[in-house]
């Protein structure tokens, strides 16, 4: 079923930004998995744990320092995410596609019949069809334009975002390599190709859109 600008747009199809969400959750999991690695982190501390209090805080200490950077690293994306909104301009990239995808379907089939069968025997005779056939054809055009264009600053404020939560994965993985001697480089990596998958999915639509025109 077509969307019209009059009718409100269902939410279910706005998936961006919670994949979006699911990429950070999985690098910030990937990250924090070494800091919870018990072996390592009890071999640092052997006489320490000899003791059944010292086994205990130290076990202690460990949760809590995982549940801190877990914490303090989702609400600095959060934070990232509404300054550059990031959320809203992933929406509307939803929406654009959605609306443009639906023209295209109600323009091509029973669509196309549909229409005609709505036309008075005077409009088709005032040749009406091709009026309208050629504003959809505008309408079509506007919207890849539109979304030609958001997806470009959208590539931007990605890579922007990709540099943000990069640098608090650095400072998570310096910490670690501080006090551990080894990096948690595999978080950043798992980020940085979630996000250009999105980038590749979003351009592959709009190329999908513009060649069933």
């Amino acid at each position: 079923m077509s969307h019209s600008d009059d009718n409100p747009i269902p939410s279910n199809h706005r998936i961006r930004f919670k994949r979006l969400n699911q990429v950070c959750d999985k690098a910030l999991s990937q990250s924090i998995a070494k800091l919870q690695n018990w072996e390592k982190l009890s071999s640092c501390y052997p006489e320490y744990i000899s003791t059944k209090e010292g086994y205990i805080n130290l076990k202690t200490c460990q949760s809590q320092v995982c549940e801190f950077w877990w914490d303090l690293c989702k609400q600095e994306f959060e934070a990232i995410f509404d300054e550059r909104k990031v959320k809203e301009k992933l929406d509307e990239l939803d929406d654009l596609i959605l609306k443009a995808r639906d023209r295209s379907n109600s323009n091509s089939g029973k669509g196309n019949a549909l229409c005609v069968e709505k036309l008075t025997p005077d409009d088709i005779m005032k040749g009406n069809i091709q009026k309208a056939k050629k504003e959809t054809i505008n309408r079509l055009d506007e919207n890849l334009e539109t979304l030609d264009g958001m997806n470009k600053e959208l590539q931007t404020e990605l890579s922007k975002l990709n540099e943000s939560i990069n640098e608090e994965l650095k400072t998570l993985e310096g910490i670690y390599d501080r006090w551990l001697g080894t990096n948690i480089s595999s978080g950043a990596s798992e980020l940085k190709q979630g996000v250009e998958n999105m980038l590749l999915e979003v351009q592959d639509q709009l190329c999908e859109e513009e060649a069933n025109r």
